[in-house]
């Protein structure tokens, strides 16, 4: 438990576990493999000065636990998807900072908001399923596919992709 602070360059090439507490970066976090756990309410704080890039190749989740504790991905820097595959986010995903879906799909399966701004380039998916809110600050913009599929999505900011798919 507690907070884990990470700084520069760090890679994640296989399986992770952060069981409570936060796992902070201020630097570069690049997830190249392996599927991230979180545990008994534990978060991912991407802090503002930061970047996290998903260049996964094979497709991957953020999980739970099911403990009954919320647990989540913060966004107050950059999160970029930039591996082709789908990678699902099966908790939280609150964002204040920037989103760039460059390729492939990301599904955000665990609820969560948006006051910030998600770019979704050609050919790319955002996928929201769950409860998920985009505030009156919010941009959900770009050129690729924003589906939204067994979802109750509020917006109260601004929705502007090239490609709306509700079912």
């Amino acid at each position: 438990s507690g907070r884990k602070v990470t700084t520069g360059a760090t890679e994640i090439t296989g399986s992770v576990v952060v069981n409570e507490g936060t796992l902070e970066n201020s630097g570069t976090m690049t997830w190249k493999s392996g599927d991230i756990s979180l545990h008994n309410g534990a978060a991912i704080h991407n802090l503002s000065s930061a970047t996290f890039v998903d260049q996964l190749t094979g497709k991957r989740d953020i999980r739970h636990d099911n403990s009954g504790q919320l647990e989540r991905f913060i966004n107050e820097g950059t999160f970029i998807k930039s591996g082709p595959p789908f990678t699902g986010v099966n908790v939280a995903f609150d964002n204040s900072g920037t989103v760039e879906v460059q390729r492939g799909t990301l599904g955000l399966f665990g609820g969560g908001s948006n006051s910030g701004t998600i770019d979704i380039g050609e050919g790319a998916t955002m996928a929201i399923r769950g409860s998920y809110l985009n505030d009156i600050s919010g941009i959900i913009q770009g050129t690729g596919t924003f589906n939204i599929s067994n979802a109750i999505f509020t917006n109260e900011g601004t929705i502007a992709p090239t490609v709306i798919i509700v079912d």
